[in-house]
């Protein structure tokens, strides 16, 4: 228990602390576009869900059901997860019609303590029956790491993102339209971020083409039009097929996509719910109906309609995936690197080119990873990639750092020393002592916090697809 409601903060505090050198270049994190449209009275929220479980999450797709125990006073909760992770405190929708979504930001963190993800999300979709009921319970219960809530009212059009931590509380509101990436906001926080200049690089961009797909979105003629614009928002890609890593919204990594809607007072809600191979924004959905879905009973049968909203071409589609299997074989290494050998790389494919050269990079092939640099330097340089381009240079420098090291020390020593930095990165005191405050998420002080040592998993769960 303690390791499966640490996870989410560990890895935030990891990856904000410990520089990862394929997760760095191939750029990460979550993209979300938030419209109120008051012309026809509906609200939208779509988000990708971008993480290293490529293979694993957009695999086995869950979605749930979780019924608040009679006369408790809970919500209910509509949850888009994945099997084996029967919690709501990702990708979320309340009965009360409050949704949140979260996505990671990139803050250093010490030894601050902090209300672990899943506890302080799990509490707002029980609890908030508003915009300002779920901003005040996320401050009042700040996680540790860096998180940012997207946050939408139904019943109202009332948009947020909540940037909350330990070290600060930022709140972004509209009445109209929010895209949000993972850079921080925050302007106390500025420049504190443990973002290298391709992942912020990588954020700004997401974050400013959603924007501007959603400023479309505003004239688009009907609601269905607006739902299926936003899911290929959620799709986008800088040209058909290319794959370029910091050009695109869709990433490799996309493991699930969301698009949910409604109207005023919560009526007529509806989903797209991706339910195909990463990356999931182009794949198939299917349409949920989530009126009919909350007053669902237990052994009730539910139906659900299928539907392609992107129409991408089976051809993008299928290079689409191959980078999907390409970027599950590149992240969890050992057997799986030999399948990296069958990584797209073509005149149209930068992503093909930039995995490439991690792999090169990580089996220290360092000729080889300049090779590939200045051969995709040759191939797009009057395209507009210059920052895939110059990420790919980046890595090309380190590798004759490396092969620099490699001259000056015998191989074995140089592995030892990457795996202890890669594998082993909390051993300095200081490093123990964050991981000290990281892992106990179940301690006393917490527990007794939020009364949830004992009935955090309350309720009555229903498995509905």
């Amino acid at each position: 228990m303690e390791r499966v409601i640490s996870a989410p903060d560990l890895g935030n505090a990891i990856g904000a602390t410990v520089r990862d050198i394929v997760m760095d270049r191939l750029g990460f994190g979550c993209t979300s576009g938030l419209l109120h449209r008051s012309d026809l009275g509906r609200t939208w929220v779509g988000r990708n869900l971008d993480f290293p479980a490529v293979g694993v999450w957009d695999k086995h797709p869950a979605l749930l059901l979780i019924k608040s125990p009679p006369g408790s006073g809970e919500l209910d909760i509509v949850s888009f997860a994945t099997e084996g992770l029967y919690n709501a405190g990702i990708s979320a929708v309340n009965s009360a019609g409050v949704a949140l979504f979260v996505h990671q930001n990139f803050l250093p963190v010490g030894a601050e303590r902090g209300v672990p993800l899943y506890f302080v999300s799990e509490l707002v979709l029980r609890k908030a029956r508003g915009l300002e009921e779920a901003i005040e319970i996320l401050n009042q219960h700040r996680p540790g790491p860096a998180w940012t809530f997207v946050l939408a009212d139904y019943k109202n059009g009332q948009l947020a993102t909540v940037e909350a931590s330990a070290k600060g509380f930022h709140v972004r509101r509209s009445g109209r339209r929010l895209a949000q990436a993972n850079h921080l906001l925050d302007p106390t926080l500025e420049g504190r971020d443990a973002m290298d200049r391709g992942r912020r690089t990588d954020s700004l961009r997401r974050m400013a083409t959603m924007d501007a797909g959603l400023r479309r979105l505003e004239s688009s003629a009907d609601a269905g039009q607006v739902s299926d614009g936003l899911a290929g928002l959620l799709a986008q890609q800088y040209a058909a097929g290319a794959g370029s890593i910091y050009l695109d919204i869709l990433k490799p990594n996309t493991i699930q996509s969301v698009v949910v809607d409604a109207g005023l007072g919560f009526r007529e809600a509806r989903a797209l719910w991706s339910v195909d191979r990463a990356p999931t924004a182009s794949g198939r959905y299917v349409a949920l109906d989530l009126d009919r879905l909350f007053a669902l009973s237990r052994g009730e049968a539910f139906a659900y309609e299928k539907r392609d909203p992107t129409a991408t071409p089976s051809s993008v589609r299928q290079q689409q995936m191959a980078w999907g299997r390409c970027y599950e074989a590149v992240s969890q290494g050992g057997q799986k690197w030999q399948d990296a050998k069958a990584c797209p790389y073509s005149a149209g494919a930068l992503v093909g080119y930039s995995l490439r050269a991690l792999r090169a990079f990580e089996g220290q092939d360092w000729s080889r990873v300049e090779s590939i640099a200045d051969e995709a330097a040759r191939t797009f340089r009057a395209a507009a990639s210059a920052h895939v381009v110059e990420s790919l240079s980046t890595l090309a420098d380190l590798a004759r750092v490396r092969a620099a090291e490699t001259q000056r020390l015998s191989l074995r020593p140089l592995q030892a020393a990457l795996r202890q930095r890669l594998e082993q990165p909390f051993q300095n005191p200081q490093n123990a002592k964050i991981l000290k405050n990281l892992v106990t998420p179940l301690a006393p002080f917490w527990s007794k916090h939020l009364r949830l040592r004992l009935d955090f998993f309350s309720g009555d769960l229903v498995i509905a697809f």
